[in-house]
């Protein structure tokens, strides 16, 4: 008897698998570039990646996003990167918005299965409990055993149970305040960065995490701050003052200074109609 669950149990994998293959990309895609695209989908793919939510590492099957999005959008998106961003809402309707330029960027899939058990989910970790969560229709991966800047990235970009995505302007329909016209490349890039590394403990305006301090109401943190000593503060603030809670900025990222310059310049870029009171 127990063979016999067992054998039925890895026909139904199999099969799973081989429909896995066989379906259509499940990502609805809103608006279209006037470039056509491709006819054919792209091939499937497998990948290892280290998943930050069950934080061991876990081979996918599924379509690399790039080549799903130019069967879906056609090449012309590429052209895109510095100002555009993939917007990408899930079932349950959370969203998230991830920069063209990191797509281009870095390899990441667009996963409908795992490779090393029945069904599509995974134990998340990092609540208490610990709950496994249902990853249909598909689940966004990034290859960050080789890419230490994604891997330091942690669950930035990783959305699950993902059906819906379109493009759009850097921070259009975004309620963190963007930089001022005019502002230049590292503020642009420090917008994204905050977003990744620092807005789940600090907010702007109100906007974002309330474990750390507000840094730009009522005065924005770079009028009381020396922009060199903001930045040697977020590279290590144990060097400043002990015991403190806010760790370090992402400590195996090999462009972390580079980061922490571009988050000092988003920050005094911030126009002041986004200080109200939060």
């Amino acid at each position: 008897m127990v063979r016999l669950k067992a054998r039925i149990s890895l026909l139904l994998f199999c099969s799973l698998s081989a429909l896995a293959k066989e379906g259509a990309i499940p990502i609805r895609f809103e608006g279209a570039l006037q470039e056509s695209a491709p006819d054919s989908a792209p091939d499937f793919r497998r990948i290892r990646v280290f998943d930050p939510y069950e934080r061991v590492e876990i081979e996918f099957e599924g379509y690399p996003l790039q080549a799903v999005l130019d069967h879906k959008l056609g090449a012309s998106w590429r052209k895109l990167g510095p100002t555009h961003e993939l917007k990408m809402k899930c079932q349950d309707g959370y969203q998230v918005s991830v920069p063209l330029s990191r797509i281009l960027e870095h390899e990441a899939l667009v996963a409908i299965r795992r490779v090393d058990k029945p069904g599509f989910d995974l134990l998340k970790k990092d609540v208490t409990p610990e709950k496994r969560v249902e990853l249909s229709p598909a689940y966004l991966v990034w290859e960050n055993i080789r890419d230490r800047t994604i891997r330091a990235e942690g669950d930035f970009g990783w959305p699950f149970q993902w059906v819906e995505a379109s493009l759009q302007k850097i921070g259009e329909g975004d309620p963190l305040p963007i930089p001022r016209n005019g502002s230049n490349r590292s503020a642009l890039r420090g917008y994204t960065h905050f977003k990744i590394h620092c807005m789940k403990c600090h907010s702007l305006g109100g906007i974002g995490g309330k474990v750390g301090p507000e840094l730009h109401y009522p005065k924005n943190v770079t009028g009381y701050w020396q922009k060199a000593r903001l930045v040697e503060w977020i590279l290590n603030p144990a060097s400043f003052r002990i015991p403190n809670g806010m760790p370090p900025l992402a400590p195996e990222h090999p462009e972390r200074k580079k980061i922490a310059r571009d988050v000092v310049e988003y920050l005094g870029r911030i126009p002041e109609k986004n200080g109200g009171r939060p």
